[in-house]
């Protein structure tokens, strides 16, 4: 990802993450504190609804690659515990985060079919990733091949 599309995307979820309410945020005061112009902005995002929901989709993705981190080991205690962890590092991190964006709702314009397909994403990559883990313990003999 370029650098100045990632810097605006950390002004939004900052302001996202400080309870801001992102209608009320000014593209000038996004563009300013990202230190560019209005024109590099329009460059990767057509409009702030856009920012918003891409921003959106930037923090889903950095959870999911959080939780697909490659925790799976030849030990199924040490795979499972790994992966409980992550989950719960990420857990408590994205409820912060919807907390900020319930508090102060931003009426996206645009389809949230992308926010939705990303979220599926994360939902199927973390059942692979833990029927992986369960299927360790059934070769360790840990868990019954009876589940």
């Amino acid at each position: 990802m370029h650098p100045t599309k990632e810097a605006i995307f950390k002004v939004a979820i900052n302001y996202v993450k400080t309870g801001m309410n992102l209608e009320k945020v000014s593209l000038e005061k996004i563009t300013k504190e990202a230190n560019i112009g209005k024109s590099t902005f329009y460059g990767y995002f057509s409009s702030k609804d856009v920012l918003v929901e891409e921003s959106y989709i930037y923090l889903i993705n950095s959870y999911h690659l959080r939780l697909i981190n490659n925790i799976l080991c030849n030990d199924f205690k040490k795979s499972l515990k790994n992966q409980i962890a992550i989950i719960i590092a990420v857990t408590k991190d994205a409820k912060d985060i919807m907390e900020a964006i319930l508090e102060n709702p931003y009426h996206l314009s645009t389809s949230n079919k992308k926010i939705y397909t990303a979220i599926q994403n994360v939902h199927y990559s973390i059942k692979n990733q833990m029927e992986n883990i369960f299927k360790l313990g059934q070769e360790e003999g840990i868990i019954s091949n009876n589940i």
